[in-house]
């Protein structure tokens, strides 16, 4: 008998890197949402080089991910981290917290299950703002302290405020941005639930094209974007796909 030995040549998957803000003399946390894979489903190790980049001095440095397997396949990713000035006025994320924090003790409870939980912060982030087509994005924790206390602005906002309250519930999410080259920006979430992640967009729809982007499929809003082009359009290599089965 002969034993055949088919060699693995397949290169590990890295998903979730993205390029982020922060501002001089912050933190910054490099892992966040940040996944790796294998095809045989074993162990990958990540490396993180953030050796170019320097917190207490403005500019833009890159972030290189390795990701390797136990067959000694690497794959690499890179993201730009743009350090900035503070702004006047900042809000810290302790005070986005406290703010979060009091609201998820207003529409959330222990007896909940998580599609109910977050379905209450998918209405509270779309029912208290109001939509005036204008937002400052240079910052997310900007962007929903406008939503939690002005409770009006745009997509940013209610993004950013529905981001608040993921996190702060427990549920793990990414940021979604709507491909560069398109006429507009658009924001919005993704959402882990039951083992799968999830479209998770709080923004009012586009007027005469109704629709309610709770815990949707990638098909579900491909199929939105052909009603309204770009909507939904965005980089699917950067984010693990979703089930493929709709939600009821």
């Amino acid at each position: 008998r002969s034993l055949l030995v088919i060699k693995d040549t397949t290169p590990p998957v890295i998903l979730g890197v993205q390029d982020q803000t922060v501002y001089q003399n912050s933190t910054i946390s490099y892992r966040k949402n940040v996944t790796t894979s294998d095809n045989l489903g074993g162990k990958v190790t990540l490396e993180i080089d953030s050796s170019d980049v320097d917190l207490k001095t403005l500019g833009k440095y890159q972030v290189l991910y390795i990701a390797t397997d136990e067959s000694g396949n690497k794959a690499e990713a890179t993201a730009n981290v743009t350090v900035a000035v503070r702004p006047a006025g900042y809000v810290d994320e302790y005070t986005i917290n406290e703010l979060a924090d009091n609201v998820l003790a207003k529409i959330i409870n222990d007896d909940m299950t998580d599609k109910e939980k977050l379905r209450a912060i998918f209405d509270y982030s779309r029912n208290h703002i109001a939509y005036t087509g204008y937002s400052d994005k240079s910052d997310w924790l900007q962007g929903a302290y406008r939503g939690f206390v002005k409770a009006n602005g745009d997509c940013f906002t209610y993004y950013a405020t529905a981001r608040a309250l993921l996190t702060r519930a427990g549920f793990q999410n990414m940021s979604v941005t709507r491909v560069a080259g398109t006429p507009t920006r658009h924001y919005w979430s993704l959402v882990l639930y039951d083992g799968g992640w999830y479209h998770f967009d709080t923004c009012l729809y586009r007027r005469g094209f109704p629709y309610e982007c709770f815990l949707k499929t990638d098909a579900q809003v491909a199929e939105y974007t052909e009603r309204v082009q770009y909507y939904y359009e965005f980089d699917h290599s950067k984010f693990p796909a979703t089930p493929t089965e709709p939600i009821n």
